[in-house]
């Protein structure tokens, strides 16, 4: 598990103070990111292969991390890679599914056109 740290200030009584945490501590338990993130670690074994494996170039971004960022996003019906890219920045929720890492707006927009197929039947399978 990844754990990102992240500062927040703090206003008290005139004083200010940076509180410490991760992205977890954010999203309370039973929020559907964490379901999401979950049922897709799950059936990896069933879609992964389906994913065309890259030989050269830039590492990529976590396919666990990227298909529930995704689907997350197509259940709030965010389906415009900008407006993705958007919430990735600046929404604790879409960070949480990303582990912090903010993929760029031409990665969203590559594994959307991979992952359409299986973003379907894992929509199935969560709902």
């Amino acid at each position: 598990m990844v754990f990102i740290f992240m500062s927040e200030a703090v206003f008290e009584q005139c004083q200010t103070h940076f509180s410490w945490g991760t992205y977890e501590d954010k999203i309370p338990k039973d929020d559907i990111v964490r379901l999401i993130k979950k049922v897709v670690k799950d059936s990896k074994n069933r879609w992964d292969q389906l994913i065309p494996v890259k030989r050269m170039g830039r590492k990529r971004h976590s396919r666990i991390n990227m298909l529930s960022l995704l689907i997350f996003s197509h259940m709030d019906n965010t389906r415009d890679a900008t407006e993705i890219y958007k919430r990735v920045q600046y929404d604790d929720r879409y960070r949480y599914l990303c582990d912090g890492i903010v993929p760029s707006y031409t990665s969203i927009k590559d594994y959307r056109k991979v992952l359409e197929d299986v973003i379907v039947e894992i929509h199935k399978e969560i709902l």
